[in-house]
This record gives C-alpha cells, sequence and structure tokens, in this order.
C-alpha cells in the first residue's frame, strides 16, 4: 500500500475515533425542534389560507355585483298643492307721516310735546308770538272798517240820486199835464179869438203858456236824464266801494288766520316722531326748503307696507285679498293686513309689481320701521308639477330627468319654472304619476336595468 493511502487511512481512522468520543444531543432538543416546526407550520396556515378564501369570496361577490340591476332611489312625480304660500320681505311704514310748519313768523313761545308723546286731534302743540301778524290785522281791520264807511256814503248818495230822479219823473209828469192844459185852452180862445168874442192878445198869451211848458218839460226831461247819469254813476262807486270792502275783508280775514296761528295744534291723532325746535327759537313760515320741519308726527293707528311681487306672481295679487304680516321681534303673533292698491305696471329694472298693503294697529304693537315679512295665500288653478333638484340632469343646453319606464331607464327632457332650491317647477316633459331617479348614477344610460325604490317626497306649499 502506498504511503500516501496510509496517511489517509490513518487520519480517517483517528476521526472516527474523535467522533465516537462526542456525546449526543438530549432528547428535549428533538423534542423542541419538533415543536417549532408545528408552530410555523399553524402560524403560515392561519395567515396564508383566510386571505385566500376571502380573496376568493370578494372575488365572487364583484361578480355578483357586476352581474345584479342597481337600485336606486326614485321619486314620483306629483303636482304642488293649489294653495301657494307667497312670502316677501317689507318694511312698515305709518299710514301718514306729518311734518308740521309754522304759518307765521315769530318766536316760539312754548313747546308742549315731546317724542313719543301720543296727541290727539286738536291738541295744541306749540305756541308762537307773532307781533307783526297782529298789528297787521289791526291795520287791515281799521281799512275795512274804512271802506265799510265809503260804502255806505256812495249808497246814501244813491238813495238821495234816486229821490231826485223821482221828484224830476213827477216834474215831467206835471208839466206835461199843464202842456195839455195850455193847449185846450189856445184851441179854446183860437174860437173865441174867431168870434170876436176876445183879443188876438189874449189868444197869444194863452200860446205862450204852452210854450212855456214844453220848455218846461224840455228841462225837466234833461233833468231827469241828469239824474239817471248821476245814478249810475252813484251805482259805480258803491261797487267799487263793495269791492274795496270785500278786499279789505279778505285782509282782514287772512291776518286773522295768521293771528289765529299762534297756536299750532295736531292736524290728526298720532304720536310725535321728531321735534326740531326749543322755546325762544326763530320761526319761519311756509314749508319752503330755508323752512325747517317744527314737529314731525305720524299716524300709527293704522300702518301699511310696501311689497314687491314677483313678475311670476302678479296675476294673483289683487285689491281685497287678505294676508299676514310676521315680525321676528314678536314671535308667534300673527297681524292680519289687507291689500288696498296694486300698481298698474310692472317695474321693468325689477320686474316686481308693487303692492300696498294695510295693517290695523289699534293696540300699537306695531312700530314704524320695523323689518316684517307678508305672507299671501295664493290660489293657482293649474298646480305645476315639483321634482327635487337632485333629479336634474345637465346635458349641454338640454336639461332632462331619468324616468324609470318598468326596469328601464329613460331620459326626458324637460322645460324647467320657478327654483325653489332643494325643488324646482317642471312645466314640461313630464306627466303626474311618472316614476324618476331620485339621484341619478353619472354612469346610466339610456336603456339600462335599473331596479327603483320609491322613496315618499313631502311636498308642502313653498315659501318665496
Amino acid at each position: 500500500m502506498p504511503e500516501v493511502q496510509k496517511v489517509e487511512m490513518d487520519k480517517l481512522s483517528s476521526d472516527k475515533e474523535s467522533t465516537g468520543n462526542l456525546k449526543k444531543p438530549p432528547m428535549a432538543f428533538y423534542i423542541m425542534l419538533v415543536i417549532l416546526a408545528a408552530g410555523a407550520t399553524l402560524l403560515l396556515s392561519l395567515g396564508i389560507f383566510p386571505r385566500i378564501s376571502n380573496n376568493k369570496m370578494l372575488d365572487n361577490e364583484a361578480k355578483r355585483i357586476a352581474q345584479a340591476v342597481p337600485e336606486l332611489p326614485a321619486v314620483k312625480v306629483i303636482k304642488a298643492p293649489p294653495v301657494q304660500e307667497l312670502t316677501l320681505p317689507a318694511n312698515i311704514e305709518p299710514i301718514q307721516e306729518i311734518p308740521i310748519y309754522a304759518r307765521t313768523d315769530g318766536f316760539l313761545k312754548k313747546r308742549y310735546v315731546n317724542i313719543g308723546d301720543k296727541v290727539k286731534a286738536n291738541q295744541i302743540l306749540l305756541e308762537v308770538e307773532t307781533p307783526e301778524a297782529i298789528q297787521q290785522l289791526k291795520e287791515a281791520q281799521a281799512e275795512h272798517k274804512q271802506a265799510l264807511s265809503q260804502l255806505k256814503s256812495a249808497q246814501a248818495e244813491l238813495a238821495q240820486s234816486k229821490a231826485t230822479l223821482a221828484t224830476q219823473k213827477a216834474n215831467v209828469k206835471k208839466t206835461q199835464a199843464d202842456l195839455a192844459l195850455a193847449e185846450n185852452q189856445v184851441k179854446r180862445y183860437d174860437d173865441l179869438a174867431k168870434e170876436g168874442a176876445i183879443s188876438l192878445e189874449q189868444r197869444d198869451m194863452k200860446q205862450r203858456d204852452v210854450d212855456a211848458c214844453k220848455a218846461l218839460i224840455e228841462q225837466a226831461v234833461a233833468n231827469v236824464n241828469a239824474a239817471k247819469a248821476q245814478m249810475e254813476a252813484y251805482d259805480e262807486r258803491i261797487t267799487a266801494a263793495r269791492a274795496t270792502v270785500e278786499s279789505a275783508k279778505a285782509k282782514e280775514e287772512r291776518f286773522k288766520s295768521l293771528a289765529s296761528f299762534q297756536t299750532i295744534k295736531a292736524p290728526c291723532e298720532g304720536v310725535i316722531t321728531a321735534c326740531n325746535v326749543d322755546d325762544g327759537a326763530l320761526i319761519t313760515s311756509g314749508s319752503s326748503t330755508n323752512a325747517n320741519v317744527l314737529i314731525q308726527m305720524a299716524r300709527i293707528s293704522t300702518l301699511r307696507v310696501y311689497t314687491y311681487v314677483p313678475q311670476s306672481f302678479y296675476r294673483y295679487i289683487h285689491s281685497g285679498m287678505p294676508t299676514q304680516i310676521t315680525v321676528s321681534e314678536l314671535p308667534g303673533q300673527i297681524f292680519t293686513g289687507t291689500v288696498t292698491h296694486v300698481s298698474g305696471g310692472i317695474n321693468q329694472e325689477t320686474r316686481t309689481l308693487t303692492a300696498e298693503v294695510v295693517i290695523p294697529n289699534k293696540d300699537g304693537r306695531l312700530m314704524s320701521g320695523m323689518y316684517a315679512q307678508v305672507k299671501f295665500s295664493i290660489h293657482r288653478d293649474n298646480s305645476p308639477i315639483l321634482i327635487p333638484s337632485s333629479a336634474l340632469v345637465v346635458r349641454g343646453d338640454d336639461v332632462t330627468v331619468v324616468v324609470v319606464d318598468g326596469d328601464k331607464a329613460r331620459f326626458s327632457k324637460i322645460t324647467l319654472g320657478r327654483d325653489y332650491g332643494k325643488e324646482v317647477e317642471v312645466q314640461t316633459g313630464l306627466v303626474e304619476g311618472e316614476i324618476i331617479l331620485k339621484d341619478p348614477p353619472v354612469d346610466v344610460g339610456e336603456g339600462d336595468k335599473v331596479l327603483a325604490k320609491v322613496v315618499t317626497e313631502k311636498i308642502s306649499d313653498k315659501k318665496q
């Protein structure tokens, strides 16, 4: 045997002897290895197998959902109630605001009221001292008396002229009678003179009497005409005197009125809203821009509001229509008003109709200047269809809704009316009783199968 092999054999025999000399591992070591292996196997089974099972279930559910018909919420198309509430904002105003000015110049002697005071008709509010008006009244009274005196004088002269005229007319008649007598005597004297019973000289004397009577008649007629002319002149003087009397009387009455304006009274029942003068202030008459308002008062036993009705409701608002007024400061209290006036046209800028509502306020609970809400009950013959705003599908310029025909979706083009926020009016495109999707998904197409679940939509009176 070669030496190399011998060496290797020796090495191998020495290794075996060394191995035989090592101790074998204890039994617990092998038990531990078995336990670890079993635990690892258990952990693997707990983590992998459920995941595989879940994935399989998800795949099955996805396949089922993909093949199932979607169930979507839907509503049944119905009409709105025939009575609709229209609520509009408004400001409460007094039925009448009265600025009180002075009617005569002077100084404020006394103010008897203050802001917030309730006054009655003809109650004294202010007293004004007007010395100039008093002096002018005295002058006007003197002029009136003088005019009356001149009128009486003219009337007396007219009466005298009438008497003179009557006298002259009587003289004319007497002279005419004397003339007739003288003419008769002349005729007799003519006959006697022809017979020679009297002389021609005697007959001529009678003729002279006739001529004298004629002259007296002419003079009496002239006197009558003069008396008539004088009477006409006195008539004109009386007419002028009467005009002077009327003018003086009017002037006196005017200054009496100005003097009476020293006391300023309330024209009606109301409340004082502003006082702009104090005792001793200089008062200027008139209501021009340079004259101050002394006192501002308002009638609040009746109030009114002006509200602006949208054009779409103008047909339903008319005079005599009852309304309800509420203010936030008086919760739970409702005040009844009546529409008294409606403007005859639509405002082109706002497209609204102006309506005046009058509110009784005997107890004074409402104050002018309050913000209020006026509610109208609108009775419509043809109520519109109302649908949820979420049901609208906008495609370009068209507005549509998804109508459910059996189990298929159909897109219907509609025409909208008023928008109430959560709900909108539909004028055309829908019929009462149809079923539409309340909130159609974006992936629903024409003719797709859908399962509609009808939900109840409570439609109440719409408030504007």
